[in-house]
């Protein structure tokens, strides 16, 4: 005889509702943390995020994108021999923070935020610059060793920090949109402080490097800046969210439209106006292309796009085994090599 289905009373259903709300709940909890994490990975809202760093992190003083080293350590003898290793990279730069001598200098942002960078002038005169920009949630120490290189290639530097990075003003991160009009500025303040007779590189990483398309692209550039190098730029900051976001499914746009509107409600700009390959069909200088292989943070996919819709005359370096803003760590040789012919052929 088969036994008849009991039927559940009213506090019984009320009682698997609960359960399974608190359990919808608590799923939901783990999955927007999840989420949430993401977006602080990503950074697009105002300085408000904390970076969570690694043991690995905090001996190479890499930042979220893997720029940079910890050089408080004494470089071991000989490494100053051959600068295109990763030892050499590691001895010249900690030989260039010993000696080189910075100052730090002030601009206005277009909408009148205090902006600061560090400047570093070569012992023999020069009317080379390199105006270097770094990535999201990092600030100008981080590029220290592509100062390094410029300044044993004859270049004066300035190390920007970018807005709502280091020491400069901002309370919204500029994913680049921003961030080009900024070095626009920069290019311009140099121009009024040194002289017409400057030639400008601009040379960016990550967000740095978005930015760094965007301004070689604008109507606005001055004359003095010669070329400039993208290294690991995305295509489109959209397309970036939405490649970031895509591990968790159904939740990704909703969440890319929240923080969107919260973006734009701040002062920010739409993300797929953020949009390096569209304004690369406008490039005013040569453009070098660089992108690590195993990129997994910007997918090495979308250097392609920028590279074919650039106008210019361009270049395109891809780095096997190389991470995120990695290349110049993975392969020093090609990367400086690479970057100082095409800079010397731009400059001549």
């Amino acid at each position: 005889m088969t036994p008849r289905s009991k039927r559940l009373n009213t506090p019984q259903i009320v009682a698997i509702g609960v359960a399974a709300a608190v359990g919808a709940a608590v799923g939901v909890r783990f999955a927007f943390n999840g989420v949430c994490r993401k977006v602080n990975q990503v950074a697009f809202m105002p300085r408000t995020l904390n970076a969570v760093e690694s043991k690995l992190e905090q001996r190479f003083a890499f930042n979220g994108e893997g720029i940079g080293f910890d050089l408080s350590g004494r470089p071991a003898a000989g490494e100053l021999a051959d600068r295109q290793t990763a030892g050499g990279l590691r001895a010249l730069t900690g030989a260039w923070r010993e000696t080189a001598t910075t100052q730090a200098v002030h601009t206005q942002g277009y909408d009148g935020i205090t902006l600061v960078a560090y400047t570093s002038r070569v012992p023999q005169p020069s009317a080379k610059w390199a105006v270097i920009a770094h990535g999201i949630r990092s600030n100008h120490r981080d590029t220290d060793c592509f100062a390094a290189q410029y300044a044993a290639h004859g270049y004066n530097t300035l190390q920007v920090d970018l807005r709502s990075h280091g020491e400069s003003e901002g309370d919204l991160v500029g994913i680049g949109w921003l961030d080009a009009q900024d070095l626009l500025q920069w290019c311009h303040w140099l121009v009024q402080e040194y002289g017409e007779d400057v030639q400008v590189v601009l040379h960016g990483q990550s967000m740095g490097a978005a930015a760094t398309c965007m301004a070689a692209s604008a109507d606005a550039l001055p004359h003095q800046v010669k070329a400039a190098i993208s290294d690991c730029a995305f295509s489109n900051f959209h397309e970036e969210c939405e490649s970031i976001m895509r591990p968790f499914g159904p939740l990704s746009a909703p969440v890319i439209n929240t923080v969107q509107k919260a973006y734009t409600a701040h002062g920010g700009c739409a993300f797929k106006d953020a949009s390096p390959v569209e304004a690369v069909k406008h490039a005013q200088v040569p453009m070098l292309f660089i992108h690590g292989e195993d990129d997994d943070f910007v997918p090495a996919s979308m250097v392609h796009p920028l590279h074919d819709a650039c106008t210019s005359r361009k270049q395109l370096l891809l780095v096997p085994g190389a991470g995120h803003c990695a290349s110049h760590v993975a392969d020093p040789r090609s990367y400086f090599n690479t970057v100082f012919a095409f800079c010397e052929q731009a400059t001549a």
